[in-house]
């Protein structure tokens, strides 16, 4: 009974995590937050802005004009935000899966040095993939945000929210 309490447990956290319906990307120069189908950019100093899935920008609660190429640009900064939300997903659920499967094996009596080897094994790999494509999302942000900041001058306080640093230090992460 004690063991079926833990995997409840376990699952019950894992659900539960899975559901946080915010993401937030950044902390030192400014931060993106999706929450609600809404990307919230916040920088020291200025007023937040928001995008919208369709590509609407408000600064200050007061809606910005911009160009359908801008429109468009604005769409896939939302989108490349809403991958890494994915990614972040992605990693916590194969941890999960991982935690899981060491749980059950343990369990069982399973649990020789053969399968935590294994394990091991695995979840680095898996976890180093599912980095490098956070790494890669982090890129695609930078790069729109730097085009936006350039064709749009009521973006421009935004532009560096995701910085060089935090690209450098993603993927020195990822090689660990």
């Amino acid at each position: 009974m004690k063991h079926q309490r833990a995997a409840f447990l376990l699952a019950m956290c894992t659900t539960l995590a899975a559901c946080d319906p915010s993401t937030t990307i950044g902390d030192s120069g400014g931060k993106i937050v999706l929450r609600n189908n809404l990307l919230t950019l916040h920088v020291d100093g200025k007023p937040d802005a928001m995008i919208s899935a369709k590509g609407d920008l408000d600064i200050d609660a007061r809606p910005i004009s911009a160009t359908p190429a801008e429109r468009g640009m604005l769409m896939l900064y939302y989108q490349d935000v809403l991958a890494m939300r994915e990614q972040s997903l992605q990693m916590g659920q194969a941890g999960a899966k991982l935690g899981f499967e060491a749980m059950k094996n343990k369990l069982s009596g399973n649990s020789t040095t053969e399968s935590k080897k294994h394990l091991d094994d695995e979840a680095r790999l898996q976890t180093r993939q599912l980095q490098l494509k956070f790494c890669q999302d982090q890129i695609d942000i930078k790069a729109v945000q730097g085009q936006l900041a350039a064709q749009l001058s009521a973006f421009a306080p935004y532009g560096a929210i995701v910085s060089d640093k935090d690209i450098t230090d993603c993927q020195k992460d990822a090689a660990d």
